[in-house]
């Protein structure tokens, strides 16, 4: 558990950008930490959920979803596996997937992270709704991570509310300066499927075009 966990923090550093040290590569790391865990613990399915987060911003979507279905076989009364499987699904833009696996987490832990809720805002943004998806990005209840605000700001601007939505884009770029010149960027790190990047990149230029590209910022670590 104790090298899963670690494993785990070496993931969040590479996705919300922690400074590890110089010569350390995050991600690299967290996978070697997650196949020590599962070499030590072959039955752990915290090892697995590791694995699996290192292996998705190490862009294999494909791995990480496989690993998360081993970890839940190994342990299937994990609501957080259950919404980490939703969650993970959709950013692939598969609903069907999705939304039951979301439901099922949240109804077995009406306290599960708010995190995961991020699943169901895309499920609304990438439909149209954005009054519910701005509802999503409050419930998730996050206001230290720039992403949230990003997303906040992508649902404000469907709204017409671009005064709203320029100053949530604000607070993003306070917490990941470098966020704004490189949304699409940012969002194929994570992951999430073309047509969603594409949909919220073109929300966020309706703020304004300078929001979609700094040259100033060019050559900077995406996080």
């Amino acid at each position: 558990d104790a090298h899963a966990c670690l494993s785990m923090l070496y993931s969040s550093a590479a996705r919300f950008g922690y400074d590890v040290g110089a010569g350390v590569a995050p991600l690299e790391r967290a996978l070697d930490l997650a196949r020590k865990a599962i070499r030590l613990a072959p039955n752990s399915s915290r090892a697995y959920h590791a694995r699996a987060i290192a292996e998705w911003f190490l862009g294999r979507p494909a791995d990480s979803l496989k690993t998360l279905d081993f970890a839940r076989a190994l342990n299937p009364n994990d609501p957080e596996l259950l919404a980490e499987l939703g969650f993970r699904h959709a950013m692939r833009m598969d609903w069907d997937a999705a939304l039951p696996q979301l439901d099922e987490a949240y109804a077995r832990n009406p306290l599960q992270a708010g995190q995961y809720r991020m699943g169901y805002f895309l499920w609304h943004f990438a439909h149209g709704r954005y009054e519910q998806a701005l509802a999503e990005t409050q419930a998730i209840d996050a206001p230290g991570i720039a992403q949230v605000h990003l997303a906040a700001a992508a649902a404000l601007a469907g709204l017409g509310r671009l005064v709203d939505a320029r100053a949530r884009l604000t607070r993003a770029e306070g917490l990941a300066p470098d966020l704004r010149g490189h949304v699409p960027d940012d969002l194929s790190f994570r992951q999430l499927h073309p047509d969603l990047i594409e949909a919220i990149a073109r929300a966020i230029g309706r703020i304004g075009p300078e929001t979609l590209h700094h040259p100033q910022h060019d050559g900077l670590r995406k996080c």
